[in-house]
């Protein structure tokens, strides 16, 4: 799952869409959770149930990894 987060969401906005993702999320079918935008930009050190969490602020290094992620087959 990809979120953007560009003004005027902030940290607080990232923060909270975590905590709803993490109560909803189902284990049966798990995902790696990918924030971008300025918002994003400013929170660090996430975790949570999800298969992993990635932070881009720029879309150029999240479309490095989205091409690295597709082709090593972990979609």
């Amino acid at each position: 799952m990809a979120l953007s987060f560009v003004p005027p969401l902030t940290r607080a906005d990232v923060l909270r869409t975590l905590r709803v993702l993490e109560q909803l999320y189902d284990e049966t079918r798990p995902y790696t959770l990918v924030l971008g935008g300025r918002g994003a930009a400013e929170v660090g050190g996430l975790h949570g149930p999800f298969r992993s969490i990635h932070i881009f602020q720029k879309l150029s290094d999240f479309a490095r990894w989205l091409r690295d992620y597709t082709t090593h087959s972990h979609a």
